[in-house]
């Protein structure tokens, strides 16, 4: 039945420990805290504030919805000369079926970025993150197949499954995370760019069945990141942007590639037009757009479904609202007015 493989689908992502993987984003190239720490305070301005919302499976009736909130700083300093640090917080909340699963996550985030070289063509980034996680689970909201009675469940009957109600509760645990980023400039239009992050770093055990047999020794397996990107400027307004991630947490792998164009308008502002198209591999199509005005980006992105999960559309409990997801990022940054030579006073003497 395909409600069964709804059901079935959900288990996986909720409890299945060691082989789900942790929330992740499509538009990982605008969800720079989220990918790797090395990310905090990358970037020309001062600071940055990030707000991410997803929405999937809205088909579905239970279905995922993800939400984020970053902002990080850069700190200059004469200390280090051409180099700069950068520091942030960041927060993130799942909620899967409407209050059955939800798992929350707080952190700070810090990073060191070195210039190597007189030019400035090569970069080196070095991040570590420290964050809180807690999770929830309730089973009062789970239906079971053998609960269906001639298409009406009936909460009230034992389904004689290990995921009971006694399951509901709670796990919480700290953890680290790394990563690092390097950027090599090739020549005044073109740049590459490579970065690796550890999530998970600790490996917490993790587990809300109770009473499952080896849940004691369930563990998060550490998450491994790998990213590369270019862009290539073909004049002052037309930029290529190709981008690929390379994720893997225990046996599930996750590869997104894919890339957009940019157009700068000339006007006295900055003022950008951005499109493109990605693929996960074995999992969706994605579209994305965007655009920059001054110091606001805001990026929306679409996940078309490729995968069995489209089955799930015309199952017993679905709507026809779709089974693909919505992204939205907005990036809000902000600089500090610093004196120049011409502000500042010099005092002397009139003879």
């Amino acid at each position: 039945m395909k409600t069964s493989k709804f059901i079935h689908i959900v288990f996986m992502l909720v409890l299945g420990g060691t082989y789900a993987q942790d929330m992740h984003f499509s538009q990982f190239y605008s969800t720079q805290l989220i990918v790797n720490p090395a990310n905090t305070g990358k970037f020309k301005e001062d600071a940055r504030l990030t707000l991410i919302t997803r929405n999937q499976w809205a088909a579905a009736n239970s279905n995922f919805k993800t939400s984020a909130l970053t902002t990080d700083f850069v700190i200059k300093a004469k200390a280090f000369k051409r180099n700069k640090m950068g520091v942030g917080l960041l927060f993130s909340h799942d909620d899967l079926g409407k209050g059955l699963y939800k798992n929350t996550t707080v952190g700070i985030s810090t990073a060191y970025h070195w210039i190597l070289d007189k030019r400035r063509n090569h970069r080196l980034s070095i991040g570590i993150q420290g964050a809180y996680t807690q999770k929830y689970f309730n089973g009062e909201k789970l239906l079971y197949e053998n609960q269906n009675r001639y298409f009406v469940f009936d909460p009230n009957i034992d389904p004689n499954e290990i995921l009971s109600r006694s399951s509901d509760g709670s796990l919480s645990y700290f953890d680290a995370h790394v990563g690092a980023n390097y950027k090599y400039v090739i020549s005044s239009n073109w740049d590459i760019e490579t970065g690796l992050s550890l999530y998970q770093v600790r490996q917490p055990k993790e587990t809300l069945l109770k009473d499952s047999q080896g849940s004691k020794n369930n563990k998060l397996g550490t998450r491994w990141i790998y990213t590369v990107g270019s862009t290539y400027k073909f004049t002052d307004q037309v930029w290529l942007t190709p981008q690929v991630m390379y994720m893997r947490q225990s046996h599930a792998v996750d590869v997104n590639f894919g890339a957009f164009a940019t157009y700068n308008f000339r006007t006295a502002h900055l003022f950008q037009l951005m499109g493109g198209v990605f693929y996960r591999n074995k999992d969706a199509a994605i579209g994305f757009v965007g655009t920059r005005f001054k110091n606001f980006d805001v990026r929306f992105s679409y996940d078309m479904t490729t995968s069995s999960a489209k089955q799930m559309k015309g199952a017993i409990g679905t709507t026809n609202k779709g089974l693909g997801a919505y992204e939205l990022v907005i990036n809000i940054y902000g600089s500090i007015k610093r004196k120049t030579p011409s502000d500042l006073t010099i005092p002397c003497e009139i003879f």
